[in-house]
């Protein structure tokens, strides 16, 4: 019988797992006087991560279209802002954040939850949501079982 021992395999991993979910809070300046908003709808979401002084950004921007009506509710316009962030992302577990690669995820494109009209502005609040996987290089520690190259394989059971 052959004898146990450790052995180390060096293998991508993910080293760690980070979320990030954020509200926004913007104001879109209406060009007429508005009597009331009507809707709101967010639209061409754009993100990537970025690593700066040892530390994970997501940095994105999306659309937003303000829908809102004048003239004692006879006519509407519709307004366009776009929003841009840059928000640091908050990991599990420490890594070597300048070594490891990124995979990001969107759970919620970011989406109107509040809209309110305050002295002839949209305000507009927007939820949005992202999980990240730190992958790197690390090492794992197995049992090797040396007698396992002993055992005789039935290859009649192959054919």
């Amino acid at each position: 019988m052959g004898e146990k021992m450790l052995r180390e395999i060096l293998t991508r991993a993910v080293v760690s797992k980070g979320k990030l979910k954020s509200t926004n809070v913007e104001k879109i300046e209406l060009k007429k006087e508005a009597n009331k908003v009507i809707g709101c709808w967010v639209i061409n979401s754009n993100f990537l991560n970025i690593v700066e002084n040892s530390k994970v950004y997501l940095e994105g921007s999306f659309d937003v279209h303000v829908w809102y009506a004048i003239n004692q509710d006879k006519d509407t316009l519709i307004e366009k802002k776009t929003i841009t962030y840059k928000e640091e992302v908050e990991f599990v577990e420490k890594f070597n954040t300048d070594e490891a690669e990124y995979k990001v995820y969107c759970l919620e494109y970011p989406h109107c939850v509040e809209l309110n009209l305050e002295e002839n502005q949209a305000v507009i609040k927007v939820d949005k949501e992202y999980s990240i996987d730190a992958i790197g290089e690390t090492t794992l520690m197995v049992d090797v079982n040396e007698s396992f190259n002993e055992i005789k394989i039935d290859t009649d059971f192959i054919k």
